[in-house]
């Protein structure tokens, strides 16, 4: 079903099959029974089956000519047992199913504890040589099986390893992008099974506290998901049909979401159940999966904050015969994902008996590369830039576009959140600082959190030594005139660039002012007076107006018009 929902096969009984009835099953909240003719489907309410039968079903059976009110009698109570038998057998599954994963938890912490009581007196440099090992295994192993999902193992695995910080209470939330069939769910559900997890196939931002009237306000908390991912890895492998809902909800939903992301619990209010929720500190990584965001949850995400950030996977397109290799293999890639999962596992125990996590690790911020701490600033800045809300409106005929100057966010929250990225990257290999080998993944997770064509266009930029014309993004960017003027003045109005016309501007009004000499913070200052340049831009205009010959640094950070 491309609707998503959950579908349950129920059997008909012996007399059900007499009347006609070949197939009954229920699709989320609908009943259906299916005869050679028709299909009779009715509301299902699974905390009251016998009105779901007696009101419901007995409604939509009226609308058959085909029964007898005696067949409807005899129907509505076979099917009444039908789902009370399922409702049972369903208790059953699930209790089964928590038994096994009980079970299966408790065997790896049996296993990690007795790895305790193997080696009790390991020094820090043991732990890390062997840990270190362990980690080249699993990359081996994952380059030898399914190499595509590397990247995103990593990023899922830095991200869980920020619960392992000290004095860390700020949340994490990083989703993974990739086109359908880039084992997205794979990377997600190999961590599935691991303790300290919470797994659901099923995410409404409502469910983290619900006020749904189908539960007692008794019942409400055992239900409530917030509570459940607390200092925990939440695990969430489809997204997508959060990302494309209608506007109204998506700043809804996408408001909840980023509220959590404070780290400080969520309260809310409804008709049903009144002021409930959770006012306490609730710290929790979340590591989820779509296929792509829609640009309405980047304007969205603009408006909340640095709260969410992506990570795209790599999509290489593959050839005939590449496609002809896979066509002739037997398709089953699950020996490959127990493989993997094994050498996970295998690392992880070892990583649960460091002798520094007691019960967390604690930072050595002394020890941090100054050099990495740049590039992180400098990613969280631009970000700031290139995830800003641009107001841009054509203003004739496609020809030329007009906007308004977007106050971007202050990049302190962005800074804090990739640098505890890059402390969770530091930690897979036992690190308690940060160093150069941790920035590739923070330069990726910044620039994949921005919008693809935005990203597309500071490469460009870059590529080009910060100059460029429209026919030049025509061209690399295979886009129509309107859209490159239109993208053009996108960035002159999240401040990344300054059109020709706005140097000429700046410096005329410059030039007006003052043509003796003048100090550069001075100059800084009456450009950004113009509100056409902010502090970094307004540094970088004094530098082009020396690079082209406008202005002369006579002496130190002092100037004079030429």
């Amino acid at each position: 079903m491309s609707s998503g929902l959950k579908r349950r096969d129920l059997k008909p009984t012996p007399k059900l099959a007499e009347l006609g009835f070949m197939e009954i099953y229920s699709l989320g909240r609908m009943l259906v029974l299916c005869t050679e003719e028709q299909d009779i489907q009715c509301k299902l309410d699974n905390n009251d089956l016998t009105n779901t039968t007696e009101k419901y079903l007995k409604k939509s059976l009226d609308k058959s000519t085909k029964f007898t009110d005696q067949d409807k009698e005899v129907i509505c109570t076979h099917v009444c047992n039908i789902l009370l038998d399922s409702v049972k057998q369903q208790s059953n599954e699930e209790q089964q199913g928590k038994q096994k994963e009980q079970c299966a938890t408790k065997k790896i912490l049996d296993e990690i504890n007795q790895l305790r009581e193997q080696h009790p007196n390991i020094t820090f440099e043991e732990w890390q040589t062997k840990l270190q090992g362990k980690y080249q295994n699993l990359y081996k192993t994952v380059q030898d099986t399914m190499p595509e999902i590397w990247p995103g193992l990593e990023f899922e695995l830095s991200i869980s390893r920020i619960l392992n910080i000290e004095d860390c209470t700020l949340p994490f939330i990083g989703i993974v992008l990739g086109k359908p069939s880039s084992y997205k769910t794979v990377i997600i559900s190999l961590m599935k099974k691991w303790p300290n997890t919470f797994y659901t196939d099923n995410f409404t931002a409502r469910s983290l506290v619900s006020h749904s009237t189908a539960v007692n306000a008794e019942e409400l908390g055992e239900i409530d998901m917030l509570p459940k991912i607390k200092n925990k890895l939440f695990l969430t492998p489809e997204l997508s049909p959060m990302f494309t809902t209608k506007e109204e909800d998506l700043q809804q939903l996408l408001g909840i979401v980023t509220r959590i992301a404070d780290g400080h619990g969520y309260v809310s209010d409804s008709g049903a159940h009144g002021h409930r929720g959770y006012d306490e500190d609730i710290m929790f990584v979340w590591v989820g999966a779509a296929v792509d965001i829609p640009y309405k949850v980047y304007r969205a995400l603009g408006n909340l904050g640095p709260k969410i950030y992506f990570f795209r996977m790599k999509f290489d397109e593959q050839t005939h015969d590449q496609l002809l290799d896979y066509a002739t293999d037997d398709g089953n890639f699950n020996p490959q994902v127990i493989e993997i999962r094994n050498a996970l596992f295998d690392y992880l125990k070892w990583f649960e008996i460091g002798p520094t996590l007691t019960p967390k690790i604690k930072w050595d911020e002394s020890k941090n590369s100054r050099d990495a701490l740049r590039y992180i600033v400098g990613m969280a800045d631009l970000l700031s830039y290139l995830r800003c809300v641009a107001q841009v409106w054509e203003t004739s005929e496609g020809s030329d576009y007009d906007y308004r100057k977007s106050e971007r966010e202050v990049p302190r929250r962005a800074i804090t959140c990739l640098k505890n990225l890059a402390k969770g990257h530091a930690l897979l290999t036992g690190r308690n600082s940060i160093t150069l080998e941790d920035i590739p993944m923070i330069i990726k997770t910044a620039l994949d959190t921005a919008s693809i064509e935005r990203v597309s266009m500071f490469s460009l930029l870059i590529a080009h030594n910060g100059i460029l014309t429209t026919d030049q993004v025509l061209e690399s960017l295979n886009v129509s005139r309107p859209t490159a003027l239109k993208t053009m003045a996108e960035f002159e109005a999240i401040g990344l660039v300054t059109s020709e016309e706005q140097k000429k501007e700046a410096t005329h009004n410059y030039t007006d002012i003052d043509k003796s000499t003048v100090s550069g913070k001075k100059l800084e200052e009456r450009l950004i007076s113009t509100g056409q340049f902010y502090n970094g831009d307004a540094a970088r205009m004094v530098k082009e107006m020396v690079r082209v010959g406008k202005l002369e640094e006579v002496m130190l950070d002092t100037y004079r018009r030429v």
